[in-house]
């Protein structure tokens, strides 16, 4: 998609050894790369369609002054155009003129849903369109812990004893391919007055629940390659809600423990707290020993420490563990009269992960003595084993470091300015003192240059809340995340390295013009 007066120059754009090294960079990545050439700027994310993978180019004409605008608002497009796109190529022609109309509906309407919804809460939308379009019933079951399925989402109005409550998971071989059962695989699986449906498994344990979609009735009507395109919206629309919860989960959590320093039995109660209401366990228990001095700590309902074992339907369990060996154990029993799915599992490994590594942390503290500037490090560690987490996950996150004038700041002030900017964050983004003169920043989903320009929006703000203009002067350092594997470089001393190349910057443009005065 480009403008059609950069019609002729894009033609010979597409064959420069940059532009295609940003598309294939592109292909085999999760989120947008972007180039500028000359005055085109061009965002390029990846497609897949079946086994072949491609990419979606998007430009726009553009200045010095409205470039990094541009390539914002390209990458953000980009990955909204994503879903339809795929779902289109996977069609042929004449498939898709005639069902792109509602497939772009379903895409809007789920797509509206995932910044509120749950998983659950788009199933029963995706269920109701099928119903009102095609006359297709949907039952969707739920995967437990222990890798069974559970009905969640059923016809309303539906006799109990037409579809069974739980699928033996070993009983099920359906794959992530919607698949015409027979007549035997429904009464294997426990349907015995059914004839025809279709199913597929959808989701990652990794990702969030992992469901199995059985649809029955007007499948004639609807036809299996419009089912097709269907559940592929659906399985998009259901990573992006899964996406979000668990990364509002880490976030949360890192907040806490940021919140409680190195306070031991401060921590381990949030851990606990937070694992038990995301999952919504009625109990819970929590024991781990720290440190060179083995401190040992035990919260919660102890009487359930003896029967953790391995998870099941009704209780979760997860080792925590320190850089030298396991350390503890965190448990979480009655699933509010429900059960534990395969998300809940993957969020207590998260809570107990988060957990192991902020106790390495304050062990390695403990070893050497805490200090003033060891506290201020421990925020900086919480920045990088946070962006390292998010870049593991393939989420895009950037480290900013503002450094005031001055060798040094009075702590209040630095404070009170650290919680100015935290108002004006998302939730979940992080800003703290990393030290004298030194205020650090983590955003997600944020390009070095989408940073920068969140930094010149939180000037503005801080300027018109606090008395003067503490940010007048701050040099700005900003270090945007690798994606893949856990980065090896750390990101705020690259920020820090920048922010202080301002500095250089500024004071040679003073000395300049001081001398042409």
């Amino acid at each position: 998609m480009v403008p059609e007066a950069a019609t002729p120059y894009w033609t010979t754009t597409l064959d420069t050894t940059e532009v295609l090294s940003v598309i294939e960079q592109a292909r085999a990545s999760k989120v947008p790369e972007s180039v500028r050439v000359g005055q085109l700027q061009m965002s390029c994310i990846g497609l897949q369609a079946g086994e072949e993978r491609g990419a979606l180019v998007l430009a726009r004409a553009v200045s010095d002054a409205t470039a990094s605008e541009a390539r914002s608002e390209l990458e953000v497009a980009a990955a909204w155009f994503r879903p339809a796109v795929e779902a289109h190529l996977r069609s042929s022609s004449a498939e898709s003129i005639e069902h792109a109309p509602r497939v772009s509906a379903l895409l809007r309407v789920l797509t509206a849903a995932v910044t509120t919804g749950t998983e659950p809460a788009l199933l029963r939308l995706y269920a109701n369109a099928l119903a009102i379009w095609h006359d297709v019933e949907l039952r969707a079951y739920a995967e437990d812990a222990e890798g069974n399925f559970r009905l969640e989402v059923a016809p309303p109005g539906a006799p109990r004893s037409d579809a069974p409550a739980i699928l033996t998971g070993s009983k099920v071989s359906v794959g992530s391919q919607l698949t015409r059962l027979s007549g035997h695989d429904l009464e294997t699986l426990g349907f015995h007055n059914a004839n025809d449906a279709w199913a597929a498994r959808i989701g990652h344990p990794s990702e969030g629940m992992v469901w199995l979609l059985l649809m029955s009735g007007g499948l004639d009507s609807a036809g299996g390659r419009r089912l097709e395109l269907y559940t592929d919206v659906l399985r998009q629309t259901l990573q992006q809600v899964a996406a979000r919860s668990l990364l509002g989960v880490e976030r949360a959590i890192w907040r806490r423990l940021i919140a409680a320093g190195d306070r031991f039995d401060a921590a381990a109660e949030a851990a606990l707290s937070e694992a038990r209401a995301v999952v919504e366990a009625t109990g819970g228990a929590l024991s781990i020993s720290l440190g060179h001095d083995r401190r040992f700590l035990q919260i919660g309902d102890l009487g359930l420490l003896p029967d953790s074992g391995p998870s099941r339907w009704d209780q979760l369990t997860t080792s925590i563990l320190l850089d030298d060996g396991p350390a503890g154990v965190l448990t979480v029993q009655g699933p509010g009269g429900r059960f534990f799915t395969s998300r809940d599992r993957a969020v207590i490994d998260i809570v107990g992960q988060l957990l192991g590594s902020w106790a390495s942390g304050v062990s390695q503290r403990s070893q050497a003595g805490a200090d003033r500037r060891g506290v201020s490090r421990s925020f900086e560690d919480v920045l990088e084993e946070t962006a390292a987490q998010a870049a593991d996950r393939g989420m895009l996150v950037s480290v900013v470091v503002i450094q005031l004038k001055g060798p040094t700041s009075p702590a209040g002030t630095l404070h009170q300015l650290a919680a100015q900017l935290r108002v004006h964050l998302r939730a979940g983004e992080s800003v703290g003192v990393l030290g004298p003169s030194e205020i650090g920043i983590l955003l997600y989903d944020a390009t070095a240059e989408v940073a920068r320009l969140v930094v010149g929006r939180l000037r503005r703000m801080v300027a018109h809340s606090m008395t003067g203009d503490p940010l007048a002067n701050a040099a700005i350092g900003v270090v945007q995340s690798a994606m893949g594997p856990v980065p090896t470089l750390r990101l705020v001393p690259g920020a820090r390295e920048e922010a202080q190349t301002a500095w250089r910057s500024m004071a040679l443009e003073a000395t300049s013009h001081e001398a042409t005065r």
